[in-house]
């Protein structure tokens, strides 16, 4: 799928908190970071456009939420070492053979104000009403 004219790809770092697996809650397992390496697709079904994310690659430091992700929905998860920091800058890091890898930002304004941030029309259109293009697949597929 395109913006403006313009691909992407994203690497997308975010917490799950009080995670459920198939609506139970996740044992020992219910708050930790993820990383994921996505881009964003796009197709016609029945002459309507739909979006979706396709995700490359995603990481989380658990062995349990994986090894569900990657047998039940089919999903690429890796189990890394995963760590999330928040001060001044929020940072993500992890190991990747011999190498940290690190991803870090300072923490915009306007993540301070919400309704600004959602009004933005670059953030509406990328983070818009995006379906789980995998769901849609294995729907349509049966």
């Amino acid at each position: 799928d395109d913006f403006n004219g313009e691909y992407y790809v994203s690497i997308v770092a975010f917490q799950f908190q009080k995670t459920k697996i198939l609506g139970v809650k996740a044992p020992c397992y219910r708050d930790f970071p993820e990383i994921n390496l996505r881009f964003y697709v796009k197709r016609k079904v029945e002459g309507e456009w739909r979006r979706g994310v396709a995700f490359v690659r995603e990481l989380v430091p658990c062995r349990f939420p994986a090894l569900i992700a990657n047998k039940v929905f089919r999903e690429n998860f890796f189990v890394r070492q995963v760590r999330c920091q928040c001060d001044e800058k929020l940072r993500y890091q992890w190991p990747e053979g011999d190498t940290e890898q690190l991803m870090e930002t300072e923490i915009p304004e306007q993540l301070h104000e919400p309704e600004r941030a959602r009004s933005s029309s670059t953030s509406s259109t990328i983070t818009g009403p995006i379906r789980n293009w995998m769901k849609l697949r294995r729907v349509n597929s049966k």
